[in-house]
């Protein structure tokens, strides 16, 4: 996937599984991270229905984006967005640093960056077959999803 993507020497975060709320939060950490470490992000959302939303927020933002599906890389581009299925758990493979939004449904994955792992639900942590170098579980109290 490194590869595909041409990742280059930037380090990549794989922001997994957003939700509406979290999306502009991302969007302006990406935007301070890039000043200091040229970072580049994929972000997937838990819905492909919010692809067009998030696009919108990243053109407002001025974040020069693609979406996956059309095939451009991080060579031109600083994000990626994921409008297509089935892949996010391999894109774990190409971050430096992973953000993932947990929450009841039935979660498995093998993350080999350090991650973040943001609890929405209360009982999860049995559902993770995970991890990471390093690993932060932070829990929420809102349980929507």
């Amino acid at each position: 996937l490194k590869n595909y993507y041409k990742i280059g020497e930037s380090p990549v975060v794989v922001v997994g599984s957003t939700h509406p709320d979290e999306e502009e939060i991302y969007i302006n950490l990406f935007k301070k991270l890039k000043n200091d470490f040229n970072v580049k992000f994929l972000i997937a959302p838990r819905h492909l229905e919010r692809v067009q939303a998030i696009a919108g927020l990243l053109e407002k933002n001025g974040v020069n984006f693609a979406l996956k599906s059309t095939g451009e890389t991080f060579e031109n581009k600083d994000v990626i967005l994921l409008d297509t299925t089935g892949e996010l758990a391999s894109s774990y493979s190409i971050s430096k640093f992973s953000i993932i939004l947990l929450t009841s449904s039935s979660v498995h994955f093998v993350v080999s960056s350090p991650a973040v792992f943001i609890n929405s639900a209360f009982n999860v942590s049995n559902s993770v077959l995970a991890v990471s170098t390093a690993a932060i579980e932070v829990l929420a109290l809102d349980t929507d999803s």
